[in-house]
């Protein structure tokens, strides 16, 4: 076996086990046989065996019962499951939970739904059970019952702070697709906190809807804190949880391109992508793609304007601005940021736009716009835009803070320089 010799290995295994005149043992031998078994013929008689020799061994049935989903004998793989669950009375919740579990992976729905309702009658206020339930029942085209379902699991976990928020994700595209009703979708996903490992795909769903509904600033304010959130876990977040952010982030350059007719902030996102996952393929072609649109469309380019100090320093006694906002900031803003996306190298034109919109109160549109110049800043203007944006996430914090949003004040502690 470890020569890979793997047809041998199974000849030797299933020797040792048809020699071995003890029946537990002969049972752990003949799993082991199937283990290394170099067909699905081999390994079904293998495990079929090993039941014979040792009926109580629960690995055996296992492994067989998910031999058998795999090649369609649905039958035989309930038997199995009947017999786990009859064999360990006092583990009945977790036999049914693991055979829905397996069974719905497996698209066997109804069976699925039947298993799932025999653990919550083990143990009726199991979220997870009643999340698993709710989403067969779903995908069995039954979203009524599947949405009152995860209504419940959520109460039943609502004072955990710490609790898996997929069930949220999962009623708010309920509630934006069968009951059409994206506000009370916008905020289920809202809810989701930055520290939870659903929330970039939350902050995602929150602009896709904003932006459908309409509400241009609050899909950018949705999209400025998945940035967030991507840059927060930038260094630390393993492989895998990196793709999947990055998969995210190609999406919102999707949303922000088509829906908001932004560009730039689409070239962010997928600069970001390609950060966090350099093996990003799409991420990566989607850039080169906008990056070159952005060159055959430039207008010509102005005269090199005289060099712009680093952003004014705004100096905050707490975090409120130095003066108060004024009627016409709104339509200054919306007046900078097209001047912005005509002519992003205009360094004055970012200060007036950021201390705009700081005079607002809109920190987290300010720390999307200055992160985004931070990734195309020469090296000389970055410490000035990084002292700029460490205030902005100070503010961020303590208003976090006083709201008693401590995870999220210490998301945006983090991320401070």
């Amino acid at each position: 076996e470890s020569v890979g010799e793997n047809e041998a290995a199974y000849a030797s295994a299933a020797r040792a086990a048809a020699d071995e005149p003890y029946g537990p043992l002969a049972a752990l031998a003949w799993l082991r046989a199937a283990r290394l078994a170099p067909d699905a013929a081999a390994r079904t008689d293998a495990l079929d065996r090993a039941i014979v020799r040792s009926p109580s061994l629960s690995a055996a049935r296992w492994e067989r019962f998910v031999a058998r989903l795999y090649t369609g004998d649905i039958r035989g793989a309930l038997g199995d499951a009947q017999h786990a669950e009859a064999s360990a009375p006092s583990q009945r919740f977790d036999v049914c939970r693991r055979a829905a579990e397996a069974l719905a992976e497996r698209g066997h729905l109804a069976e699925a739904q039947t298993w799932f309702e025999r653990a919550l009658r083990q143990r009726p206020k199991s979220a997870a059970a009643i999340v698993g339930l709710a989403r067969a029942l779903r995908d069995l085209g039954k979203p009524q019952r599947a949405l009152d379902l995860f209504a419940r699991a959520i109460e039943l976990e609502v004072t955990d702070p710490e609790r898996d928020r997929a069930a949220d994700l999962e009623m708010a595209r309920l509630l934006a697709t069968y009951a059409n009703d994206r506000p009370a979708a916008i905020a289920r996903v809202a809810e989701v906190p930055p520290t939870s490992e659903h929330a970039a795909e939350a902050r995602l769903l929150e602009a896709t809807w904003r932006a459908e509904l309409g509400d241009a600033a609050g899909a950018s304010r949705a999209a400025g804190r998945l940035r967030a959130v991507a840059e927060a876990r930038a260094a630390t977040t393993p492989a895998n949880e990196a793709r999947a952010i990055a998969e995210r982030l190609v999406e919102l350059a999707s949303v922000e391109e088509r829906l908001l007719s932004d560009p730039k902030a689409a070239e962010r996102d997928l600069a970001l992508a390609v950060r966090l996952d350099p093996s990003h393929r799409e991420a990566a072609r989607l850039l080169r793609r906008l990056a070159r649109d952005t060159i055959v469309h430039a207008k010509p380019a102005p005269p090199a304007p005289a060099p712009v100090a680093a952003p004014v320093q705004f100096e905050l006694p707490d975090d409120s601005v130095t003066s108060e906002p004024s009627a016409d900031d709104e339509a200054m803003v919306e007046r900078l940021t097209e001047k912005l996306r005509a002519d992003p190298s205009d360094e004055a034109n970012v200060a007036a736009l950021g201390a705009t919109l700081e005079r607002l109160g809109r920190d987290l549109e300010v720390l999307a716009l200055v992160s985004g110049r931070l990734e195309e800043a020469p090296p000389e203007a970055q410490p000035g835009l990084q002292s700029w944006r460490n205030r902005v996430l100070q503010r961020l914090a303590v208003h976090a803070r006083r709201e008693g949003r401590a995870d999220e004040a210490a998301l945006y502690e983090s991320m401070i320089q």
